[in-house]
């Protein structure tokens, strides 16, 4: 009697165990069904990926910044973000609302899944870089803008100061404003040392606004202050306000610059990423734990 109950609990055993196959065969082909058009849509992305030239993209971030090369930079982060993230994106979407029914085939969804959005981080990643190194291209162009008017500030005071040191009708009113200039120029340029130190980048722009700038806005209300009736040596200070002015604007983008390179310094540098994306969902973890489950 004890062997009739056990085979009985065998035949039963393989009658659940037949039941199950079916079940998870079933549902691998109702997976795999729904999953060829998602396939087709993987192809095309790959496809776009392709265009992107990412094996040429250290010649887009490279040192030498041309204004083709942002043309193109600005075309290569338009396909970014335009076409392949909301394809990318959309193509997770659709494979997370595929309704699998066995804990085996889920699994194999979720693998498809976790690879998609680990490619999407990877593009997401990239598009940031990208947009950092855009803003720094930007950042740069205003720093060598206001250092050529700054320039062009001095050199007009400098012409201003010469005409006025040479007529003695100006001597006390030039004397008295270069004394307060030189008394400014002493106090900055103990603030500028610190900027060209080995500190942080927080550290960096809280000094910008704590200290330098304060200084020159200090500087302006002390020229601003002074009581000068010649012409010529009120030209030379406002020669001179201007350079502050622009001086404040400098460090200000100054600041912004440092912060754009230390954001650009915790993201990964873009070069390998042509060998990181060959592929998108279907890797080789993905199909053989596709190929478990037929044999």
């Amino acid at each position: 009697m004890k062997i009739k109950s056990l085979y009985i609990m065998l035949f039963i055993l393989v009658l659940i165990l037949v039941a199950c196959s079916n079940e998870i065969d079933s549902d691998l082909k109702k997976y795999k069904r729904e999953m060829k058009p998602l396939y087709n849509k993987e192809d095309a992305i790959k496809n776009d990926i392709g265009t992107l030239n990412l094996e040429q993209l250290d010649q887009l971030i490279g040192t030498e910044v041309t204004v083709e090369k942002q043309d193109e930079l600005n075309q290569f982060q338009n396909k970014l973000e335009e076409d392949i993230l909301p394809e990318i994106k959309d193509l997770r979407k659709q494979v997370k609302h595929i309704d699998t029914k066995t804990d085996e085939v889920k699994e194999v969804q979720d693998i498809y899944i976790h690879n998609v959005k680990h490619k999407e981080n990877i593009i997401s990643e990239l598009n940031k870089y990208v947009t950092l190194f855009k803003q720094s291209i930007h950042s740069n162009e205003k720093i060598l803008q206001y250092t050529k008017v700054f320039e062009q500030n001095k050199s007009d005071a400098e012409k201003n100061a010469k005409l006025a040191k040479n007529n003695p009708d100006d001597k006390e009113d030039y004397e008295s404003l270069v004394t307060v200039i030189d008394k400014n120029s002493e106090e900055l340029s103990g603030k500028a040392k610190f900027l060209n130190e080995t500190h942080s980048a927080n550290e960096k722009s809280d000094y910008i606004d704590d200290e330098v700038v304060p200084i020159f806005k200090k500087d302006i209300k002390s020229l601003n202050q002074l009581n000068i009736s010649s012409n010529k040596v009120n030209r030379m200070r406002q020669s001179q306000i201007e350079m502050y002015y622009t001086l404040i604007k400098y460090y200000q983008e100054r600041k912004n610059s440092i912060m754009i390179e230390d954001k650009l310094q915790k993201i990964a540098a873009p070069s390998s990423i042509n060998t990181q994306l060959t592929t998108l969902g279907r890797d080789e973890k993905y199909e053989k734990a596709i190929n478990r489950l037929e044999k």
